[in-house]
């Protein structure tokens, strides 16, 4: 799903980015622990070295323990979705379509169901990173692992936009208030990283009013409220709880 609300973000990002345009390279992604549950994708990076500490807060912090989360929570049902960073030069083909170097600085992130790859734009990211810090990162990709998770339990057939959209934060509340009082690293715990206030800015900041927009995802207090309800009470593990 589209973060569209976030696109005057991106454009502020991507006016203030350096317009080189790193190629794609294919690796792999290779479980940390024995405590990773998920069956683990193939995700794709790019290769220019001025993004390995992306690749760092991503690879090492987020994508091990959003899988180890939900292998946990949904057991053997779980299946790890691939990742994959848009293409800055365009050419980044998907089941959903694929992206333009005309439509490239238009994505922010998304999910596609239909092969089940997570897509970020690296840009749209690092302005994350310097408006939010670690849960500007953190908060946008729990969102999208949430459809992913919709997509499992084959829920989005039944939810409207915003359904699926506040359903999606709810579950990234519940993941970081677990990723927060639970992991640990060899630098220590990441609890003192981000609060339920950090999250809740970040989730307020991606609302919006557009209403008669059939994207709409929700208000500021909407998707605030979602993150909260998911750090308070975990995830929304049926169609109806938002």
């Amino acid at each position: 799903m589209h973060i569209k609300t976030t696109l005057a973000a991106l454009a502020f990002a991507l006016a203030t980015t350096a317009s080189s345009t790193p190629q794609v390279a294919a690796q792999s992604y290779t479980a940390t622990t024995a405590t990773d549950l998920a069956t683990v994708a193939p995700y794709q990076h790019l290769s220019d070295t001025s993004n390995a500490g992306m690749d760092s807060i991503l690879f090492i912090y987020l994508r091990p323990n959003l899988d180890r989360y939900w292998g946990q929570t949904l057991g053997n049902m779980y299946t790890a979705p691939g990742w994959s960073w848009i293409n800055r030069s365009g050419g980044t083909a998907t089941a959903c379509g694929n992206i333009t170097l005309e439509n490239a600085a238009k994505q922010a992130a998304f999910y596609c169901p239909r092969d089940k790859v997570l897509y970020f734009n690296a840009d749209f990211l690092q302005y994350q990173e310097r408006q939010f810090g670690f849960p500007g990162i953190a908060t946008v990709i729990a969102h999208e692992y949430g459809h992913h998770i919709q997509n499992l339990e084959g829920w989005a057939s039944v939810m409207t936009t915003q359904q699926e959209e506040l359903q999606a934060d709810r579950d990234a509340g519940a993941y970081l208030r677990w990723a927060g009082w639970t992991y640990t690293t060899n630098n220590g715990g990441i609890a003192s990283w981000y609060t339920l206030s950090d999250v809740q800015g970040v989730a307020w900041a991606a609302g919006d009013y557009l209403y008669s927009d059939p994207d709409h995802h929700g208000t500021p207090s909407e998707r605030s409220e979602a993150v909260t309800r998911g750090w308070n009470n975990g995830p929304g593990l049926s169609s109806a709880a938002i």
